[in-house]
This record gives structure tokens, sequence and C-alpha cells, in this order.
């Protein structure tokens, strides 16, 4: 047998015997927990928790046995040199190829080998199985003892008890100690919610508004009163179930959030805030349009609304109300046009998104007409929202919308700057008649219309001093002829001539770019106009009018631009008072018939919370101990009331405080006052209830110079 053979033997073996070990150890656990399971029956949730932490224990177990597999030969070797001397500290040596050892080592392996055939696997690596067999034994025991010896319970020894007394006796002390045994409160909400009736065991509660609340009360045995008191002192009594022994019931339709106590055999329980959750109005959310958008002129006159509404139950219905308003001046006419809109349900029936086309040309609405539009919805309840109103206009290019025109302000462009306009509405008439018409036609009419084009180009080219097309292109300060009349020298010749160096840049004489009188930035938009006039006119030559009309559109936008910024102004005239000679009227005034105004009031100013005011100095003085009480435990009670106004709304917030209040006031009666924290906790929801403190104004000193102090007393 080889080392590396002997080794694994010896990992094999101790990897068994320990697997036996946690075996008898998951064996002794499971009996204890089987005999407890077996024994006492849990519920649901018990039964629950006991398998749920023997399988913890099982799964610890689990998790050493294969911490056990995972031990690697050289942790074994390091043992066997640990715990066997007469190998040497030499087994190492085994776990080393034969090639790579020396000839000392190899004399050392061939050495172990017998020494290795004589030692048992078994007691190389020693396991005690003392304590697995101990606490085996422990478990058989305490299972014993779960199983059998508990046969007389709790309920023989009362019985066996109880029976030896007179029944009145017995009836009797059912009674007092009756206590209840468990609350459910069955919820049923109201229609518009489209909620399924629910029942909840939390004594503190939230509930929708307008829902019915049942109280189911088990008790532990017969009683002679329970009844369920709130803050506005009113008074539900319990009625007795007659299919179910011990229960009792009551119900009431809350009309807004309340306090409460469940009193038994007239002794008051704990309080407990009931809040109401209101129905929510609808909630609209446009994404598309802007609050104010404008449709370009070309642009399709069209309106899409894109838009969601939300709501805590669901909606019932939602519109669109269109306003539209056409003519100008004092012949504005205004018609409403209501659509009503389909919901689609987003994630749920809660949300819903709504989209409308709305088509303007559809709907009689021309250039300068405006659109005004906004959303309602109304939700199953009583719920109504309304959205801002959202404004659409259709431009309108024949109307200068600059409002400097309520300036007095003069137009000096002549009225053809509009023409390109009608350029467009041709182009659009021959796209919409190429069905119907030969292709010659198509080409006459298209050239037709780039030669229009070319007038009107020709046209605006004069305002930047072109006066022909002929030096579209090139650079006129560059080319210069002997007849051009400049006064230029033909025998000019030489080649390093400065002057013909200079030339295109000195160029004294008047150019066709500087002819003009308009501001550079509107002589560059003016410009932009003529290249997309060229650029019109080339596909119109062309026969391509679909092409040719976005450079028509965008050489109408920038001449419009360029109108509203060619505009000349005329300030307007006014009264000039005469200057006043301050030297001579300075100062000079009667005062002596001015008064000062005396506004004399008497305010009394109701202060909120009298009660808790009262209290708050007198609590805050009180330390645990004795005490001796006479109207503080009225005025304690007045403020309780006051408290307990404020907990209804705000029941989160404030209940914990007023339990205390209750406690305190409880103690206080009894001349002995114990809990602590409750004079912390009430004095500082007293204090949060009242409002703060308005700082009185201060005069504040102010400190003159000579100057203002001499001018104050002329005044004076």
């Amino acid at each position: 047998m080889s080392g590396i053979d002997f080794i694994n033997e010896v990992k094999q073996s101790y990897i068994r015997r320990k697997i036996a070990f946690y075996g008898l150890l998951s064996l002794a656990f499971s009996l204890v927990w089987l005999a407890i399971y077996f024994k006492w029956q849990p519920e649901n949730s018990s039964s629950f928790t006991v398998l749920f932490i023997w399988g913890i224990g099982i799964f610890f177990l689990i998790w050493e046995i294969q911490k056990t597999r995972r031990i690697s030969p050289a942790a074994i070797v390091q043992h066997l040199n640990r715990t066997q001397p007469e190998l040497q500290e030499s087994c190492h040596l085994l776990l080393t190829p034969p090639e790579n050892l020396n000839l000392l080592e190899r004399l050392q392996v061939q050495r172990l080998a017998p020494l290795l055939r004589a030692l048992d696997p078994k007691k190389a690596i020693a396991i005690s199985y003392n304590k697995a067999w101990f606490t085996l034994f422990l478990s058989l025991f305490l299972s014993a003892v779960i199983l059998f010896l508990p046969y007389f319970s709790q309920e023989k020894t009362t019985l066996a008890t109880t029976s030896e007394q007179p029944e009145n006796q017995i009836k009797t002390t059912i009674k007092s100690v009756a206590r209840i045994q468990s609350v459910s409160i069955r919820v049923i909400p109201p229609a518009y919610t489209h909620r399924l009736a629910y029942t909840l065991n939390n004594l503190n509660f939230k509930a929708e508004e307008g829902s019915r609340l049942t109280w189911v009360v088990r008790t532990t045995g017969n009683i002679n009163n329970l009844q369920l008191n709130t803050a506005e002192k009113s008074k539900l009594t319990f009625r007795k179930v007659a299919t179910k022994p011990n229960t009792y019931t009551t119900s009431f339709t809350p009309a807004r959030s309340f306090i409460y106590t469940l009193d038994l055999n007239a002794k008051k329980s704990e309080l407990y805030a009931v809040e109401l959750l209101a129905d929510q109005n609808p909630v609209i959310s446009i994404q598309k349009p802007k609050p104010y958008s404008e449709i370009q002129f070309g642009e399709p006159q069209q309106v899409n609304v894109e838009a969601n509404l939300s709501d805590d139950y669901g909606l019932q219905k939602a519109n669109l109300v269109a306003t539209i308003a056409q003519g100008s001046g004092e012949s504005v006419t205004f018609r409403e046009v209501p659509y009503p809109l389909s919901l689609n349900s987003i994630k749920s029936l809660k949300q819903h998104s709504v989209r409308k086309n709305i088509d303007l040309k559809a709907l009689g609405m021309t250039y300068g007409d405006e659109f005004y539009f906004y959303l309602q919805a109304w939700d199953n309840h009583r719920g109504y929202a309304r959205s801002e109103t959202y404004f659409v206009q259709l431009e309108d290019t024949t109307v200068v919308t600059d409002g400097a025109a309520l300036s007095l302000g003069v137009s000096v462009v002549p009225a053809y700057f509009r023409s390109q306009r009608q350029l467009i509405i041709d182009t659009e008439k021959l796209i919409q008649g190429k069905k119907v018409l030969t292709p010659i036609v198509v080409q006459e009419r298209s050239n037709n219309l780039g030669a229009d084009q070319k007038i009107l180009r020709l046209r605006y080219g004069k305002f930047l001093g072109e006066e022909s097309e002929t030096v579209i292109g090139a650079n006129p300060a560059a080319e210069h002829h002997d007849d051009d009349g400049h006064g230029h020298s033909a025998t000019s010749k030489e080649p390093n001539n400065a002057t013909e160096l200079l030339a295109p840049y000195i160029h004294q004489h008047d150019t066709e770019e500087d002819a003009t009188y308009f501001e550079p930035a509107v002589k560059a938009q003016l410009k932009a106009a003529l290249a997309q006039m060229w650029e019109a006119e080339l596909r119109l030559r062309l026969s391509q009018p679909e092409a040719a009309l976005p450079f028509e559109y965008k050489a109408l936008r920038l001449l419009k631009e360029v109108q509203q910024k060619s505009r000349a102004y005329v300030r307007k005239m006014g009264f000039d008072a005469p200057p006043l000679k301050e030297a001579e009227k300075r100062l000079t005034g009667e005062l002596n018939k001015i008064n000062a105004p005396d506004n004399i009031e008497n305010r009394t100013e109701k202060q909120s919370y009298p009660f808790i005011r009262q209290a708050l100095p007198w609590l805050s003085a009180q330390q645990p101990g004795f005490i001796k009480a006479g109207k503080e435990i009225l005025l304690l009670q007045q403020a309780g009331q006051e408290l307990a106004q404020i907990t209804v709304n705000q029941p989160v917030k404030y209940l914990k405080s007023l339990k205390s209040l209750r406690q305190l006031i409880t103690e206080v009666q009894t001349g002995k006052i114990t809990c602590s924290p409750c004079l912390v906790t009430v004095a500082a929801a007293f204090e949060s209830v009242l409002p703060q403190p308005t700082v009185p104004l201060t005069p504040q000193s102010v400190h003159r110079s000579p100057l203002a102090e001499q001018y104050f007393r002329n005044v004076k």
C-alpha cells in the first residue's frame, strides 16, 4: 500500500466515524422535538415554530458533516505527525511525488512503509462516542418524561376543585373572572371603493370613509355588560350572538375618525383609535401639449392630447372640454365643444391613460384662431378634478405681432414682403393636383413657379445691393477690368505690385454689400432668406415641388423675422412739468394742521386650549411620589377632553400621550404618582399642542448723523 493510499483510507475512516457521531446527535435532537410536537400538538403558528427550530438544528449538523468531508490530506498528515511519534514527522513526504524526492527522502519513505502497514487507520485518528451516547440516552429520558408523566392537566385539577363548590358560587366566580378573549373587526367598505369586506384583529386600525364597522368580541365566560364608548360620549351596547356562546357583537357606520374604549362590566379598557380615510379627488397629469403652444404656418393643424388620470378607488368618466375663439376685435366668437374620453387602464383600474387627436380643420379653424381646452374627471364617489386650461394658437403670418406696435410703429417694408406665402399656397395646390394633371402641365407650372420665385428673389436682392445676378457666387471686390470705369491702369503688369496685391482688401469704392440701410444682423438674416429662395427655385425648375416646399417655408419664416426687426418708431410726446426751485420751496410747508391719526381698539384674544394651558405649569412642577390634589384632578380631566379632540384627527401622534394622561389621572386620584415617564410624555404633548408664542416687537435704537438729527428737528 502506497503512502497516499494509506492517507486516503485514514480520511475515509475518519469521515464515516464522524458521520456516525453526528447521526447519533441528530437522532437525540429529533427525539426530543418529536416528543414535544406529539404531546402538546401546537397550533399552526406554534407548529411552524417548533419545526423551524428543529430544521435549524438539523441544518447545523449537516453543515458540520459537510465540513468534515472537506478535510484535506495535508491536515491528516499534520495530525499524524503530531500524534504518531514513530513516524518521525515525515508523513508529509508521502504527499510529494517520488521524482521530486532526493536520496535521503526516498530512504525515509521506504522506512515509513512497514510502519504504515502496521498502523490501524481507525486508531490513526481516534473519535470518542461517549458524548454522543450520553446525549442520546438523555434525549430518550426527556422524551419519556414529556410523553408519559404529565397525564393530569390543569383543566382536570380545576374541574375537580370547582366541583366541590356550590353552584351559585361557581357562577359568581365565572362572572367575576370573565375577560375578553379575542376581538375582531369586520369592515364592509362602501360601494364606491369596489372592495370586498375584510376582517381586522388590531383594535387600532384604518378604514375607508363610509364603511360599516362590526366588532365581534369573544369572552372567557358570561358577562353582564359590554359597551363601546367613544370620545363623543356615545355608547354602543354589545348584543349576544345566539349561535355562538360567549360571543357579542355591535356595529355602526361612523361619520368621522374617533377614539373608543371597550368597557367590560363598567371597567374601562385602553384607548384605541379608528382613522377614516377620506376619498381623494382624481389626479390629472397632462404630458402633451405644452401649456402654451403655437402651430406654425405649414405644420399639421392637429392637437395631440396625452394625459394620465388616476384615483385612489377608480374613475367613472372623463371629458375634454374645448373652446374655440375665432375672429378679432369686437367680432370674436366663442363656442364650446365637449369630447368624452375613453379610459385605458395602465396598471390597474386606478390609473388610466388618455390619448386624443383633435383635427382643427374639421372644427372650421383657420389662421389666427385660438383653441383652449381642459380635462375634467369624476371618480366613483363625489370626487371631481379639473386641469389647468391649455392654450393652442394657429399662427397668422399676415398680422404683425410685435408688441411695440402700440408705440406708434411705422412699417417701412414694401407690401410684396408677403408674396412668399402666395408661392407656398400655389406650390401646395400643384402638389395636390399632380394626380390629375399630365406631366407636361406639372412641369410647366413648376417652371412658372420657379420664375416667380426668381422675380421675388431679385426684388429682395435689391435691399442687399444686388442690382443684377451677374455677381452671384463671385467676389465683386476681386474682379475688375480696364473698361469698368474704376480707373484701373492696364499697363500695370509688375508681378509684385503692392496695389494689385492689396486691391481685394482695401478697395475704397462703394460695394453692393454696403449699399443698404440694414443692420448687420438683419442683413445676415435676409441673406439666409435669399439662399433658401435659391434652393426653392432650383427644385421648382427641376419639377420637384415637394422638395422645394420646405425651403419656401424656411424663407417665409426668415422674411417675417426680418419684417419684425425692420421697423421704425416715433417717440411719444407728453407734458413736461416746469422744474421746481428746491432752494426756495424746501422745508417751507406748514404742518400745524396735520395731526397724527390715533386708532384705539380694544381686543381680547381668545386663547385656545385654556385647560391645557392651566394644567401644563402644575404638571411640569410635579415629581413621582405622594401628592394631595383637589381641583387638579378636574383640571386634568378637562385637559384630557381637549387632548382627545386633537387625537381624533391625529391618533398616531397623540394616542400614546392620551393613554399616559389617563394613567396619570388614576394615580393622582389614588394620591401617589409612580409613572415618571407619564409626566414627561403628557407635558411634551401639551407643549406641542399649544401654538408657538409670538416674539414681541422691541424698539430698535437708531443712530443718526448730526445732519439727520437737524433735519428731523426742523421737520417737527
